[in-house]
Parts: C-alpha cells; structure tokens; sequence
C-alpha cells in the first residue's frame, strides 16, 4: 500500500479533501485495483458498528449477524431515515407527557379527596378508576397527610403508575 503509516494517510486525505480531521483511526480506506478510495467514518456508522459488535457478543441474532455483518452495516446505514426516527422520537415523548399529565391530574384528584377523608374505594369510584389505579397514589399520599401535597405526592410516586 502506498501509505503504511495512517497518521501520514490522513495527512492526505485532509490536504485532497480541505478537511480537517485528526483521528486516523476513524479513516476508512478502500482499496481497487489501481485506485485508492479514502472515507471518514461516519458516526452513525461506528454506532452501527458498535451495535452489530454488542449484539454478536450479548448473542442477539449472533449466527445471523456473523453471516450477514457486511449487509446488515449497510442497510442500517443507507436506509436510515432520519425524518421517520424523529417523528417516531417525538412521538414518544407526546405520548410520555400525555402520560405523565393524566397521571398528575389523577393525583391532584385523588389528594383533593384525601383531604376530604374519602375512602380509597369511593375515590376509585367517583373517578371511575379501578382501585388498583387508584391504591398506589392513595399509599404515597398517605404519607403527606393531612396536607396530601399533589406535587410532593406526584414527585414521590416513582413511576408506580
């Protein structure tokens, strides 16, 4: 090979390509018959690359993987979409805070009528919840009374809803 050294590659590369880089492991070289190819590794490609290696070693799909490394690399790298993986993102989160919001109010609810000496079953009742939605916040809101402090209570509910 024309360059051993990739220190010295890299040099290359950055003078033919106006770049910049500085980490020579990241430099990708492809060789043909009488022609040189030099790439970057791109980050979404060490994170696929890091991926393909964790689900070999955890032995997820390990034979598959092992059969098929250089197709799987290149179908999770050039069919990303990174559009559809924002929208799926966010909907996540719409979802989460949609959530996390009905959870808040049923927690406001449930204190207001702590503080009003209601029975755990007439709570779950006049919310129309069953008692099993209703117990864990009623559990932790016992432990603010009387006050039965919605936000301390939310705070303090550990995702036991």
């Amino acid at each position: 090979m024309l360059f051993q050294d990739r220190e010295h590659l890299l040099g290359l590369y950055n003078a033919v390509s106006g770049r910049d880089y500085t980490d020579p492991e990241r430099l990708e070289i492809v060789t043909l018959e009488n022609a040189v190819y030099m790439g970057m590794k791109s980050d979404l490609e060490k994170a696929v690359d890091k991926a393909v290696e964790e689900c070999i070693r955890e032995d997820i799909l390990r034979k598959f993987l092992l059969q098929n490394r250089a197709e799987v690399k290149k179908m999770s790298i050039y069919e990303y979409d990174d559009e559809a993986v924002k929208q799926a993102l966010k909907k996540d989160a719409y979802e989460a805070g949609k959530l996390e919001g009905k959870t808040e109010t049923l927690v406001t609810q449930v204190c207001k009528k702590m503080r009003m000496a209601q029975p755990l079953e007439k709570i779950a009742e006049d919310l129309v919840e069953e008692v099993s939605v209703i117990e864990p916040i009623y559990r932790t809101a016992e432990k603010f009374a009387p006050e039965y402090d919605a936000g301390l209570v939310f705070e303090n509910m550990n995702g036991t809803i």
